[in-house]
């Protein structure tokens, strides 16, 4: 019998059960974070791995060990440091370390999607270039 992906703890609340569930669809969609994407700035075109862009977007906290991301692992384990970075919680447990880390790595591209801060991602350098003419070419 295939061990499920991920397993439901009680120590999870609404919003980390409400995370683990977002990240899950990301991660079933197979991005591929390997891939070449792109950004817009008022300097011109950066070009990186959507693995690069995404760790750059990831959330921070400071926490009693540092600056460190929000969402991160602890082995086969997702953990939030909190909002405010001093109440840590397991918010899931996996089959697998990689499967853990890619987990982790799905909740920081939805920080690189939903933060209205940050510049939108390409995935051609012909639109990023298409974008880069639009906004500061006039």
């Amino acid at each position: 019998m295939k061990k499920p992906v991920y397993q439901q703890t009680s120590a999870n609340h609404n919003k980390g059960v409400q995370l683990v569930e977002l990240v899950k669809n990301i991660y079933e969609k197979e991005i591929n974070f390997n891939r070449l994407a792109y950004i817009v700035t008022c300097d011109g075109i950066e070009e990186a791995t959507l693995r690069e862009f995404c760790l750059e977007a990831g959330q921070r906290v400071t926490t009693p060990e540092g600056v460190n991301f929000k969402i991160h692992t602890r082995g086969r384990e997702l953990w939030t440091w909190g909002d405010a970075g001093n109440t840590p919680q397991k918010i899931g447990h996996f089959v697998d370390v990689p499967t853990a880390e890619k987990m982790a790595l799905a909740s920081y591209y939805l920080d690189l999607i939903n933060n209205s801060t940050l510049s939108p991602v390409y995935f051609t350098e012909e639109d990023a270039t298409q974008a880069f003419s639009k906004t500061y070419e006039q």
